[in-house]
């Protein structure tokens, strides 16, 4: 539960920021225009707790896949989706 609490994610109209880490903290960040696929899976434990995984993947060869853990239940596929259209359209 710690490690997943250590997560932090920003997003943004132009980028997706990830920190993760509890004593060495990496940050990814991945231009929102990139994303492709929007994948979420929920266990019967994370429906319990109304968490779900988000996994995104992308064009980045960096970060080829994106993964969100422990993200409440929400419509951030649809914020996410809706960024990423506005991005391609400034591109």
């Amino acid at each position: 539960m710690l490690y997943i609490r250590s997560f932090q994610y920003l997003i943004t109209t132009e980028y997706i920021r990830l920190t993760s880490g509890i004593f060495f903290k990496i940050t990814d960040q991945v231009e929102m225009f990139r994303v492709k696929v929007y994948i979420i899976t929920q266990s019967f434990i994370l429906q319990l707790a109304r968490l779900m995984y988000l996994t995104l993947k992308t064009t980045d060869p960096e970060n080829a896949v994106i993964h969100f853990l422990g993200v409440p239940e929400s419509d951030i596929t649809d914020i996410i989706r809706e960024r990423v259209q506005e991005a391609r359209k400034k591109k």
